[in-house]
């Protein structure tokens, strides 16, 4: 198949590569003559985007003091956001499936404890929320499946 990228994939390609990911030809060699763990086509690219304006537009009111949620799910909103950025150098840089699926394991149950919260603080963050904890439960069985394919 001939890979053609969007221009969203473009736009979005240095911030991908700055994160740790994606860098070379999609489904290239990596170092050590291995293959890539993931190629990114221009849907996940898409698909990332989504998710995270969704939360950004989430945390919009939170963060213009509109409502106000408890200390834990601040705390935990916070720890999401902590645990996506490490994921992505885990997976993509040091191509540690194990440790990737921990991390991913403690987003879910982080992404689950914010939107307890939210959901009694304001209804429209908590939905705007959701896509982020749904594409989660997706990489985090995207990551189990790599795992289980590349025991080494």
């Amino acid at each position: 198949m001939i890979y053609a990228p969007s221009p969203v994939h473009l736009a979005l390609a240095p911030a991908v590569r700055a994160a740790g990911g994606g860098g070379g030809r999609p489904g290239g060699p990596a170092r050590g003559g291995g293959q890539r763990l993931v190629s990114l086509p221009w849907a996940y690219s898409a698909a990332w985007s989504l998710v995270y304006l969704c939360a950004a537009a989430a945390l919009y009111p939170l963060l213009r003091g509109g409502i106000r949620p408890g200390a834990g799910t601040v705390a935990a909103l916070a720890a999401a956001g902590a645990l996506n950025v490490v994921w992505t150098g885990v997976f993509f840089r040091l191509h540690a499936i194990g440790a990737a699926a921990a991390i991913l394991a403690l987003l879910l149950l982080a992404l689950i404890s914010a939107l307890r919260g939210l959901w009694r603080a304001h209804r429209a963050s908590f939905a705007l929320l959701l896509p982020h904890l749904l594409w989660g439960f997706f990489a985090f069985a995207l990551n189990l499946a790599f795992l289980l394919q590349n025991p080494a």
